[in-house]
């Protein structure tokens, strides 16, 4: 459901076709990605009508986190082993990056130039958004749990199962 944040009434409520596992919105605010169990539904965000389902994506297992690039470019989708990125627009993919484990963390830059992820392969990797190629990896000491680039673009904060918060130079 969605909720008005001035009176915290319900204002849109649907039933989806799997359970809820993830949910991201644009930066346009135009549209949210909803994920479950092996899907993605995308749906536009009306501000005067119900929201409708525009696409349902498909990925192989598990839905992790889904994140926009703040350019409104791309939908990256964490799951079982792999990172897919979707047009935004047409929601065709453009590219699989594959982890050998399942992904729980993925965070674009500000500028939208680079995404990093991590998960279960205790690995950091950043990406180059313009070609998709592997320019840095590092490896920690446990499991990814959350990841996040500092407003300015300059660091990534990564946490997970080793209690340490580490802030990395991409």
């Amino acid at each position: 459901f969605i909720l008005d944040t001035l009176s915290w009434e319900v204002s849109y409520k649907q039933q989806m076709r799997d359970w809820i596992g993830t949910i991201a919105y644009s930066p346009d605010n135009k549209t949210i990605a909803i994920g479950g169990d092996g899907n993605v539904s995308i749906l536009n965000t009306p501000l005067d009508s119900k929201p409708t389902v525009l696409k349902v994506l498909t990925v192989d297992g598990w839905v992790g986190p889904i994140t926009y690039s703040p350019n409104n470019k791309y939908i990256a989708i964490g799951g079982d082993g792999k990172v897919s990125i979707f047009d935004a627009c047409t929601f065709k993919i453009i590219n699989e990056f594959t982890q050998k484990r399942r992904v729980f963390a993925i965070a674009f830059s500000p500028n939208s130039q680079f995404i990093v992820v991590g998960g279960l392969n205790k690995r950091v990797v950043l990406l180059e958004s313009s070609t998709w190629r592997v320019l840095e990896k590092y490896d920690v000491k446990a499991t990814v749990r959350v990841i996040t680039y500092t407003p300015d673009g300059k660091y990534v904060a990564v946490g997970g199962d080793d209690k340490t918060l580490l802030f990395l130079d991409p």
